[in-house]
């Protein structure tokens, strides 16, 4: 087995080899979207320890594509600090991603769970050819321990329902949403 190391050249998160970045979910999976190809994408979602002074630690997601031109084979095409700014949503530390359709449009979208217990489903869209995570579609909060819903898949089970139903199993047990 070969070990090689994804390098994140963001100098807007922090300019030094340790991003303090506990790499605690992530999620390769091709996307339905239109032009969005056949070729996977990786997301990684973390939580970012080393905080700028004043911050408070908070998550961020990655989202990487194949490169051949790049030493790691991989390009980071969007990195988005869940810090409450800019019009986003403060985020403590993921601990599941999922890519699927959850709202019937025929696209996907990203579902993720942090630690504090946040279940949120993320608009995903196209630009310039890469993958941009949007806005929030949805937004909850599960009661449970530290990580509440680590594990998310998303598939159509149950037919008494039409399309695809959201199942996270954490410290609660298994739960489901559906639209």
């Amino acid at each position: 087995m070969i070990q090689g190391e994804i390098p994140n050249d963001d100098p807007a998160v922090v300019p030094n080899g340790d991003h303090g970045f506990g790499g605690t979910a992530l999620v390769v999976s091709p996307v339905q979207l239109s032009g969005a190809g056949a070729d996977p994408w990786i997301i990684m979602g973390t939580i970012e320890t080393h905080a700028r002074a004043g911050d408070p630690m908070h998550g961020s997601l990655h989202v990487y594509k194949r490169d051949s031109s790049s030493s790691s084979g991989l390009l980071e095409v969007q990195g988005l600090r869940m810090d409450g700014q800019s019009g986003r949503p403060f985020l403590y530390g993921f601990c599941g991603l999922a890519i699927g359709d959850v709202n019937g449009d025929s696209e996907d979208e990203l579902v993720a769970s942090t630690f504090n217990g946040d279940l949120v489903v993320f608009d995903l869209s196209l630009s310039s050819g890469n993958l941009q995570i949007g806005g929030v579609l949805f937004w909850t909060v599960l009661d449970g321990s530290i990580g509440v819903a680590n594990s998310i898949v998303i598939a159509d089970l149950d037919t008494a329902t039409s399309g695809n139903e959201i199942y996270v199993a954490g410290s609660r047990g298994m739960r489901k949403f559906h639209q």
